[in-house]
């Protein structure tokens, strides 16, 4: 169960119009010990909650024009900032990937606490494993969206960072960056260290932060990135712990996360559904941009009402 702290209504401060942001609102309550914010579009009680994870070092205020035309289609949306990320307090210096994963679960608890319909998870990018990881631990959710995704601990994984030229010493490698967390944890790790920023954004369909980048951290902790390429989730190739379908979602043209790497990871999960949905464009960033916002969501919802998420008037 969760524990709120504080409940503030109030636009964010980036908004770039006062009534896009409509129903929105902050809480904050404790997750792995310390204080952790959601942001709310809010819709109607009974309506399906869609909790939703965001990409690396990422604030859900950067998805902003997704969450909030997803609100638009009639889901309560649950934008997670992780502990030390965006909104919430920066109070751990170190974290891992089983403290982000677990931001989430509390999320979803915080959502079947306030809301009384069912419960869809997303998440983009880093997001997007993280929606994986919980859904083959969590039984209460009744679809999953993963935008972009792969299985850390498998070979390919590899492929989506610089050290893919490196690829044939994986094991090595990785050895050695478990060491070096050992001794150096609070090390700070920025983007353009481990991820291509040319693939990152290739391809998209003008991608525009505007203020909603102060929201983005600039570095992770050496320890943090360690457990990510170390977690271990091979429980979501075994039949059984993943009780939802998997929906994923990626850009035709997404030159970091490609479709083929998607399809060989889904080819590995195993859930009572799964599908690759491939999306017309906008690369690996098309669900912060205007119009890949648009396609993603009315994606996210037809999915939802043909599954009867929506009641039907």
């Amino acid at each position: 169960m969760t524990d709120p702290l504080s409940l503030a209504v109030a636009p964010p401060p980036t908004a770039p119009e006062a009534n896009f942001f409509d129903q929105y609102e902050e809480v904050s309550f404790r997750s792995c010990g310390v204080p952790m914010t959601l942001s709310i579009w809010k819709a109607k009680k009974d309506a399906p909650s869609l909790v939703f994870y965001p990409g690396t070092m990422a604030s859900p205020l950067l998805y902003s024009e997704l969450l909030h035309r997803l609100r638009e289609y009639g889901f309560n949306v649950l934008g997670i900032h992780h502990i030390s990320h965006g909104n919430s307090p920066r109070t751990k210096k170190i974290f891992t990937f089983q403290d982000l994963l677990q931001n989430g679960k509390d999320a979803v608890s915080y959502a079947l606490e306030r809301f009384t319909g069912r419960v869809v998870l997303a998440g983009h990018s880093q997001g997007g494993i993280l929606c994986l990881a919980q859904a083959g631990q969590d039984d209460r959710l009744s679809v999953a969206f993963p935008f972009c995704f792969l299985l850390p601990d498998r070979p390919e994984a590899i492929e989506v960072t610089r050290l893919r030229c490196v690829a044939p010493r994986r094991e090595r490698v990785l050895q050695l960056l478990t060491r070096a967390a050992v001794y150096m944890p609070c090390f700070p790790v920025a983007i353009p260290m481990y991820l291509d920023l040319k693939r990152v954004f290739a391809g998209n369909y003008g991608f525009s932060p505007k203020n909603n980048l102060r929201d983005i951290r600039l570095s992770y902790p050496l320890a943090y990135v360690a457990s990510l390429f170390s977690i271990n989730l091979d429980y979501l190739t075994q039949t059984g712990n993943i009780k939802c379908p998997v929906l994923g979602m990626v850009a035709e043209n997404d030159a970091l996360f490609t479709p083929q790497l998607m399809r060989d990871t889904l080819h590995h999960i195993q859930a009572p559904h799964k599908e690759l949905i491939i999306m017309p464009g906008g690369g690996h960033m098309a669900p912060i941009s205007p119009q890949g916002a648009s396609e993603y969501a009315a994606v996210l919802h037809e999915r939802c009402t043909a599954l009867g998420l929506f009641r039907i008037l």
